[in-house]
């Protein structure tokens, strides 16, 4: 027999098994929220995002001491990369820009066909705000995703809040989320794969972005829009600013030039970045809900962020001419300088023809000597005399 005290709990119990039931689920639905919140908490942590990319790194490095084999026995050679082509209809400059037509192909589509191309993205989607570019980008066989938020707000970049929805809507577990703007017609896939690889095999841990810069000289870039930035002697971003910087404050010489023209003397190249951005995707995840810093502010670019908070940013560095739309007045420039890219490939394929026609040749002619016979040679130079 139990004891008296024993049933009478267990007859409250049983005459009160409603409220008894309702206070246990509470327990646990609290207890399972809070374990939400404090995971939550934790992604957003500068330290915890750290760790998280330090681990990430240790493993790659032990998947390729190991013949590019992970614990369970998957390939692990290299991290599994997003690209996003960034598609706002409007940004408040020209509206359309997406679908500006350029060369015969809109302009989103040249940057897609571009990123589809690396064979350093797993997977390749078109962000949008508007269904018109979502039909055309559906033409050209594109996976599409759709956004609803504002992509232009003050001191925020759409790059990576796009970037961010796009990770999300694919379902994440990306290691690196590459952003490439859809203003940007005439990047090529070579950009794209060095942005990736940049980061993909940088050490450093603190390093969770990587970006493309173009060399301009003074005259060209003081009437670009797009932003400047100066780096160190390892590669990475020191400071980017709408201005151009660096800023020369001595007076230049002026020097004659073989004409008798007086010219000043040249101060080398500034650089400028191009519209292909790489970001750490734990990184992307705690730079949507950090707030913006004050030069972010001053500035408007998003990178700032990055380096105020004490991140470092790896710079890839090219030597072609790749011009961005901002206005219709761009657009027959851009055509130009892809009409003179296209004739100069098509003049490249032409020549490497001509001389592996000329190399088969003589090879030809090399294996026709070497089989003949001398009685054969004989006859042929009897013939020819």
């Amino acid at each position: 027999m139990l004891p008296p005290p024993v049933r009478a709990l267990l007859a409250a119990l049983v005459t009160k098994w409603r409220p008894v039931l309702s206070l246990a689920a509470g327990a646990l639905a609290f207890t399972v929220t809070d374990k939400v919140s404090s995971t939550e908490r934790d992604s957003r942590s500068p330290v915890v995002a750290q760790r998280r990319r330090a681990r990430r790194l240790k493993r790659r490095a032990r998947a390729l001491n190991a013949g590019s084999k992970g614990a369970r026995g998957t390939k692990k050679s290299k991290s599994y990369a997003l690209g996003v082509i960034v598609a706002v209809y409007d940004d408040g400059v020209f509206a359309g820009k997406p679908l500006a037509i350029v060369h015969g192909k809109p302009a989103f589509a040249r940057a897609y066909e571009a990123a589809k191309k690396s064979t350093a993205l797993d997977r390749v989607v078109v962000v949008t705000d508007d269904y018109r570019i979502s039909e055309v980008a559906r033409q050209f066989n594109a996976e599409v995703v759709m956004i609803t938020e504002e992509m232009n707000g003050e001191g925020r970049g759409s790059a990576s809040r796009a970037a961010a929805c796009a990770a999300r809507a694919t379902g994440g577990g990306w290691d690196a989320v590459c952003a490439v703007g859809a203003d940007e017609p005439m990047i090529e896939t070579e950009v794209i794969d060095a942005c990736i690889m940049e980061l993909e095999n940088n050490g450093d841990e603190w390093c969770v972005m990587s970006t493309a810069l173009a060399a301009m000289d003074e005259e060209e870039i003081a009437r670009d829009s797009r932003p400047k930035c100066v780096f160190d002697v390892n590669g990475f971003a020191l400071y980017f600013s709408g201005s151009l910087i660096p800023a020369r404050m001595d007076e230049r010489k002026q020097t004659l030039d073989a004409n008798g023209v007086l010219v000043r003397e040249s101060v080398g190249n500034y650089w400028h970045q191009l519209g292909v951005t790489v970001y750490d995707a734990d990184y992307l995840r705690m730079l949507q809900a950090s707030d913006p810093t004050p030069l972010q502010r001053q500035e408007n670019l998003e990178m700032l962020n990055t380096l105020e908070n004490g991140y470092k940013i790896k710079v890839v560095t090219v030597d072609y001419v790749a011009p961005k739309i901002c206005v219709p007045e761009d657009i027959p420039r851009i055509e130009a300088v892809l009409a003179k890219r296209v004739e100069e490939k098509k003049r490249t394929v032409k020549n490497a023809t001509l001389r592996r026609r000329g190399s088969m040749r003589g090879s030809a002619s090399a294996l026709e000597s070497l089989t003949d016979s001398p009685k054969k040679r004989e006859i042929r130079t009897r013939t020819h005399d």
